[in-house]
Protein backbone atom coordinates (compact mmCIF):
# COMPACT_ATOMS: atom_id res chain seq x y z
CA UNK A 1 0.00 0.00 0.00
CA UNK A 2 1.29 3.47 -0.91
CA UNK A 3 1.85 6.11 1.79
CA UNK A 4 0.39 9.44 0.67
CA UNK A 5 2.65 11.60 2.80
CA UNK A 6 5.79 10.00 1.42
CA UNK A 7 4.65 10.79 -2.13
CA UNK A 8 4.86 14.35 -3.34
CA UNK A 9 2.87 13.90 -6.54
CA UNK A 10 -0.66 14.81 -5.50
CA UNK A 11 -2.09 14.29 -9.01
CA UNK A 12 -2.56 10.60 -8.31
CA UNK A 13 -5.00 8.63 -10.47
CA UNK A 14 -7.22 6.89 -9.58
CA UNK A 15 -8.52 8.99 -6.72
CA UNK A 16 -7.25 7.93 -3.31
CA UNK A 17 -9.01 7.91 0.02
CA UNK A 18 -6.78 8.65 3.00
CA UNK A 19 -7.19 6.56 6.11
CA UNK A 20 -5.29 7.00 9.36
CA UNK A 21 -3.89 3.67 10.51
CA UNK A 22 -1.37 3.32 13.32
CA UNK A 23 -0.32 6.95 12.96
CA UNK A 24 0.25 6.78 9.20
CA UNK A 25 -2.06 8.14 6.53
CA UNK A 26 -2.34 5.43 3.93
CA UNK A 27 -3.90 5.49 0.50
CA UNK A 28 -6.63 3.18 -0.68
CA UNK A 29 -7.52 3.39 -4.39
CA UNK A 30 -11.21 4.04 -5.00
CA UNK A 31 -13.49 4.73 -7.91
CA UNK A 32 -14.49 8.36 -8.24
CA UNK A 33 -17.53 8.47 -5.98
CA UNK A 34 -20.10 11.20 -6.54
CA UNK A 35 -19.34 12.59 -3.05
CA UNK A 36 -15.69 13.06 -4.02
CA UNK A 37 -16.72 14.84 -7.22
CA UNK A 38 -19.10 17.01 -5.19
CA UNK A 39 -16.30 17.89 -2.77
CA UNK A 40 -13.99 18.81 -5.64
CA UNK A 41 -16.60 21.16 -7.13
CA UNK A 42 -17.44 22.66 -3.72
CA UNK A 43 -13.78 23.44 -2.95
CA UNK A 44 -13.34 24.97 -6.41
CA UNK A 45 -16.31 27.22 -5.69
CA UNK A 46 -15.01 28.08 -2.18
CA UNK A 47 -11.29 28.82 -2.74
CA UNK A 48 -10.68 30.04 0.83
CA UNK A 49 -12.38 27.12 2.62
CA UNK A 50 -10.32 24.49 4.42
CA UNK A 51 -13.18 22.31 5.73
CA UNK A 52 -16.51 21.31 4.26
CA UNK A 53 -19.24 19.83 6.47
CA UNK A 54 -21.89 17.68 4.79
CA UNK A 55 -24.06 14.60 5.24
CA UNK A 56 -22.52 11.21 4.45
CA UNK A 57 -23.39 10.10 0.94
CA UNK A 58 -24.82 6.55 0.73
CA UNK A 59 -22.06 4.10 -0.18
CA UNK A 60 -19.36 6.75 0.20
CA UNK A 61 -17.12 4.52 2.31
CA UNK A 62 -18.20 1.17 0.79
CA UNK A 63 -14.85 0.41 -0.88
CA UNK A 64 -12.94 1.36 2.24
CA UNK A 65 -15.11 -0.95 4.33
CA UNK A 66 -14.82 -3.70 1.70
CA UNK A 67 -11.02 -3.43 2.02
CA UNK A 68 -11.40 -4.18 5.74
CA UNK A 69 -10.67 -0.62 6.85
CA UNK A 70 -12.75 1.83 8.81
CA UNK A 71 -13.11 5.49 7.88
CA UNK A 72 -11.42 7.94 10.24
CA UNK A 73 -13.73 9.46 12.85
CA UNK A 74 -13.72 12.62 14.92
CA UNK A 75 -16.02 13.37 17.84
CA UNK A 76 -15.90 17.05 18.79
CA UNK A 77 -15.78 17.78 22.51
CA UNK A 78 -19.23 19.40 22.24
CA UNK A 79 -20.88 16.16 21.03
CA UNK A 80 -22.10 13.20 23.02
CA UNK A 81 -20.00 10.03 22.87
CA UNK A 82 -22.91 8.05 21.43
CA UNK A 83 -23.93 10.53 18.69
CA UNK A 84 -24.39 8.99 15.26
CA UNK A 85 -21.56 9.60 12.79
CA UNK A 86 -23.75 10.51 9.83
CA UNK A 87 -21.87 13.56 8.55
CA UNK A 88 -18.45 14.05 6.97
CA UNK A 89 -15.87 16.75 7.53
CA UNK A 90 -13.76 17.07 4.37
CA UNK A 91 -10.39 18.66 5.18
CA UNK A 92 -8.36 20.14 2.33
CA UNK A 93 -4.84 19.34 3.52
CA UNK A 94 -3.10 21.46 0.86
CA UNK A 95 -4.97 24.53 2.05
CA UNK A 96 -4.37 23.59 5.68
CA UNK A 97 -0.64 23.53 4.94
CA UNK A 98 -1.01 26.95 3.27
CA UNK A 99 1.65 25.88 0.82
CA UNK A 100 2.77 28.06 -2.08
CA UNK A 101 4.43 24.99 -3.62
CA UNK A 102 1.13 23.64 -4.93
CA UNK A 103 -1.33 25.27 -7.26
CA UNK A 104 -4.75 25.04 -5.61
CA UNK A 105 -6.31 24.25 -8.99
CA UNK A 106 -3.94 21.39 -9.79
CA UNK A 107 -3.11 19.75 -6.47
CA UNK A 108 -5.55 18.44 -3.94
CA UNK A 109 -5.29 16.16 -0.97
CA UNK A 110 -8.42 15.85 1.09
CA UNK A 111 -9.15 13.83 4.19
CA UNK A 112 -12.75 12.72 4.74
CA UNK A 113 -13.60 12.17 8.41
CA UNK A 114 -16.87 10.82 9.81
CA UNK A 115 -18.39 13.15 12.41
CA UNK A 116 -21.73 13.73 14.14
CA UNK A 117 -24.10 16.17 12.41
CA UNK A 118 -23.00 19.78 12.89
CA UNK A 119 -25.89 21.78 11.47
CA UNK A 120 -25.41 25.38 12.59
CA UNK A 121 -22.73 27.71 11.23
CA UNK A 122 -21.80 28.75 14.76
CA UNK A 123 -21.16 25.14 15.85
CA UNK A 124 -19.35 24.41 12.59
CA UNK A 125 -16.91 27.25 13.30
CA UNK A 126 -16.21 25.86 16.78
CA UNK A 127 -15.77 22.31 15.50
CA UNK A 128 -13.60 23.56 12.63
CA UNK A 129 -11.05 25.01 15.05
CA UNK A 130 -10.99 21.84 17.14
CA UNK A 131 -10.75 19.56 14.10
CA UNK A 132 -8.01 21.59 12.40
CA UNK A 133 -5.99 21.52 15.59
CA UNK A 134 -6.39 17.73 15.89
CA UNK A 135 -5.47 17.10 12.23
CA UNK A 136 -2.48 19.46 12.35
CA UNK A 137 -1.23 17.85 15.56
CA UNK A 138 -1.49 14.36 14.11
CA UNK A 139 0.26 15.38 10.88
CA UNK A 140 3.09 17.01 12.84
CA UNK A 141 3.42 13.85 14.96
CA UNK A 142 3.64 11.76 11.78
CA UNK A 143 6.31 14.03 10.31
CA UNK A 144 8.29 14.02 13.57
CA UNK A 145 8.26 10.21 13.75
CA UNK A 146 9.19 10.01 10.06
CA UNK A 147 12.00 12.54 10.49
CA UNK A 148 13.43 10.83 13.56
CA UNK A 149 13.34 7.37 11.95
CA UNK A 150 15.04 8.74 8.80
CA UNK A 151 17.77 10.36 10.91
CA UNK A 152 18.52 7.11 12.75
Amino acid sequence: MKHILQEYDFKIQPTFTGVVMKGIIQAIPTKMHQAIQGDRIWFQQHPQAIIRFRAVDPGEFAELLAAGEKPPIFRPSTCRANSRLNWVAVVNLIRLADSDHFSSEESTLRLRICIPAIRTTKRQKLVEKELLSAVATELLDIFMVSSSSNAA
